[in-house]
């Protein structure tokens, strides 16, 4: 993984090199990013605009800043790092979608039922899980991380408007069977997401699972 100011080398200088020398194995997909700016230059300790990592650690979870970097990765243009920016997708995207949804699933079935309740009809759940893991997961192959994040973050939105939708809140008053087999769908969507969060948020996601 490098910057565009390396791709001439990377795919013409070093392949020609690895090429002359003969016999070894060439380079067949050189994943290149655009810049990382920083206060609106180039992202670069030795000029003096870098963000000292180990002080952001103390400050702040590490699974927060590689999403954030996963969010905003300069992948077909130059992108901004932006301590404002950061706070607004994590508030926004981490915290209100995410974090919402998984809080609203485990915290009501735990009160609730207090195990994992019996399954229904999951076709639907598991249709769209579906369709969101082969999405994620061509762009995973493809080094196409910021797509892949969104394709998580997609599932989520399903998942809080699925769980809206379906008012397990009312079902608990009305049918409890029914209210759990919404729970356990919900579920199996919450432990898709923990297994599509993984790659970038290995420590939340774990605590999920």
């Amino acid at each position: 993984f490098l910057g565009k100011d390396n791709i001439p080398f990377h795919s013409i200088i070093w392949p020609a090199m690895l090429m002359g020398y003969g016999g070894l194995n060439l380079p067949y997909d050189i994943p290149a990013n655009e810049y990382l700016m920083f206060r609106g230059g180039k992202l670069s300790k030795s000029r003096g605009g870098a963000i000292d990592i180990p002080s952001v650690l103390s400050v702040y979870d590490s699974d927060l800043i590689r999403y954030y970097l996963s969010a905003v990765m300069p992948d077909t243009h130059d992108s901004e790092f932006s301590w404002e920016d950061f706070a607004i997708k994590i508030n926004n995207e981490l915290v209100s979608t995410v974090g919402n949804y998984y809080h609203r699933c485990l915290s009501f079935t735990y009160k609730n039922f207090g195990s994992i309740p019996e399954a229904g009809d999951t076709s639907e759940i598991d249709s769209e899980i579906e369709r969101a893991f082969e999405e994620y997961d061509n762009h995973l192959k493809g080094c196409d991380f910021k797509k892949a994040l969104k394709a998580f973050m997609d599932l989520a939105h399903f998942g809080n408007k699925y769980f809206d939708q379906m008012k397990p809140w009312a079902l608990m008053k009305t049918d409890k069977k029914k209210c759990g087999e919404v729970l356990n769908s919900n579920l199996k969507l919450v432990k898709a997401l923990a297994v599509m969060s993984w790659p970038f948020m290995p420590k939340s996601s774990e605590r999920i699972w």
